[in-house]
C-alpha cells in the first residue's frame, strides 16, 4: 500500500541501521537495508503501537516515529 525510501531504523539504545525502504502491507510494517537486501525487519500490526511522532532536536537528532513492538512472553 506504501512505500518509503530513504528510512534509518534504530531498534532500542543500539546505533541507526545504514538506510533501508519501508514497506506498508494491509498486515505488516516491513524495513530492509539498502545495503544487505538479507537484513530486515517485519511487524505485524497487532504487536505494533504508534507511541509518538517526535520532531523535538533533543530528544532525536532528526524527525522519527517512537513505536513500541509487542513480543510476547519473550
Amino acid at each position: 500500500m506504501y512505500v518509503h525510501p530513504g528510512v534509518n531504523i534504530v531498534i532500542g539504545n543500539r546505533s541507526p541501521e545504514s538506510q533501508g525502504t519501508v514497506y506498508i502491507s494491509t498486515k505488516n510494517v516491513v524495513w530492509l537495508s539498502d545495503v544487505d537486501r538479507t537484513k530486515g525487519y517485519s511487524v505485524d500490526y497487532l504487536s505494533l503501537s504508534l507511541h509518538a511522532v517526535s520532531r523535538e532536536p533533543e530528544a532525536y537528532s532528526f524527525p522519527c516515529i517512537y513505536t513500541q513492538i509487542e513480543a510476547g512472553d519473550e
